[in-house]
């Protein structure tokens, strides 16, 4: 779905109430197809901006495919 992907890493700091949390912005360059694609799902969704749709589509999978990784570990671990 992807023709390419394209990334750009710059140092930012962002101040949280407690600390300072250093971050990277991140340029991911989409289809249009798919960019509107994200862009419904946050119109639908209460108007979200596609960017962060993007950005928790991309958290949500980090999280199953580490769960997925610690269950295979796991399961080694038992035989």
């Amino acid at each position: 779905m992807l023709d390419y992907l394209q990334t750009k890493c710059y140092r930012n700091v962002i101040k949280n109430e407690e600390r300072e949390v250093k971050v990277k912005k991140v340029t991911v360059q989409v289809e249009d197809c798919l960019y509107d694609f994200y862009r419904k799902v946050g119109q639908q969704a209460g108007d979200i901006p596609v960017e962060k749709v993007m950005a928790d589509a991309l958290f949500k999978l980090a999280g199953e495919l580490s769960l997925n990784a610690l269950g295979k570990q796991k399961r080694a671990e038992c035989r």
